[in-house]
């Protein structure tokens, strides 16, 4: 209907055999297993911090650079301070990142497909990504239910919610198809979150046992 698909990581490959053709596949992970994901598109548009083998994957691809702390400081001096230029923010995952990507082309009405951020029985893909195999995952409550997530897909979940509003702030319509943990909150944003469930998401991670900050806090309180 005149969009411009862009395909993330090994979804390139999944639309091509399904017969898509993206217009772009974009790639931000800096693993050089991830050439792996190097699939079938009319452009190619990959992180300036992706090894050397993804890039020699896609000799023509297009570089971007990623938005972070002291950034500035890695540029030539004649170069840090164009204002034409635009380093591309988001963080967490590819597909916060890569709304803010679409954004910065001059995308105003944004459709996503596929950003479930959770898995599907143990499928955490519609298709086989082995480079994901491994990765520890936790049990999320959100509005009653029990989602089995990556801790990358949970933490893509949470910060999708602010990266996509600062874009409608900005004058974006975003829409996110489907189902899973990601939709579930965008297209509820009403849902009240029990206290029980925000402090079962906090117990679900390790670290938190360990570093406990409110803890820090104990001293004072008992001063009062």
């Amino acid at each position: 209907a005149g969009g411009k698909v862009y395909a993330l990581n090994g979804a390139a490959a999944y639309l091509n055999e399904n017969g898509i053709l993206p217009d772009f596949q974009v790639i931000l992970d800096a693993r050089p297993d991830t050439a792996v994901l190097v699939g079938p598109a009319k452009e190619h548009l990959f992180a300036s911090q992706c090894a050397p083998e993804t890039f020699a994957a896609a000799p023509d691809a297009t570089l971007w650079h990623l938005q972070v702390e002291n950034f500035e400081e890695l540029l030539p001096e004649n170069e840090a301070d164009e204002e034409d230029d635009a380093v591309i923010g988001g963080a967490a995952s590819v597909g916060n990142t890569g709304i803010c990507l679409v954004y910065a082309r001059g995308h105003r009405r944004i459709e996503c497909f596929g950003y479930d951020s959770c898995h599907k029985g143990e499928e955490s893909h519609p298709f086989s990504q082995p480079l994901n195999n491994g990765e520890p995952c936790v049990i999320v409550n959100y509005g009653g239910k029990e989602y089995l997530a990556s801790l990358t897909m949970r933490m893509q979940a949470e910060k999708f919610q602010d990266t996509a509003k600062e874009l409608q702030r900005l004058g974006c319509t975003i829409n996110v198809h489907g189902y899973g943990l990601l939709p579930d909150i965008w297209n509820a944003p009403n849902v009240i979150v029990s206290e029980r469930d925000k402090y079962r998401v906090m117990w679900d991670i390790p670290n938190y046992r360990i570093v406990s900050h409110g803890s820090e806090l104990a001293e004072m309180f008992s001063e009062v």
